[in-house]
């Protein structure tokens, strides 16, 4: 297991006991984990397997977040190009 990866996993154990002391349930289903970098090798590398109370988060490489297309150098060009065909379909 990569240093990286276990530390992951560490910290969502962690997460996972403050969820059920204040009785909280996170939906895995709807959980995705993503990766940014500056560097385009260093983001699409990392593939982890990471898991909480034994349900796996898989990996996204454009997550949405509120409207937001985000990308792996938060450079926006997915998004960009998104909201230009949605603006061409409106004319």
């Amino acid at each position: 297991m990569k240093v990286s990866e276990k530390a992951i996993n560490t910290t969502l154990k962690g997460i996972a006991a403050w969820e059920e002391d204040l009785k909280l349930i996170i939906n895995t289903d709807k959980t995705n984990y993503c990766t940014f970098s500056s560097g385009r090798r260093h983001g699409s590398t990392f593939n982890a397997i990471i898991k909480t109370k034994e349900s796996q988060i898989n990996k996204v490489d454009f997550p949405s977040y509120i409207g937001v297309i985000l990308d792996p150098e938060l450079r926006f060009m997915k998004h960009i190009k998104q909201i230009a065909i949605r603006s061409q379909r409106k004319s």
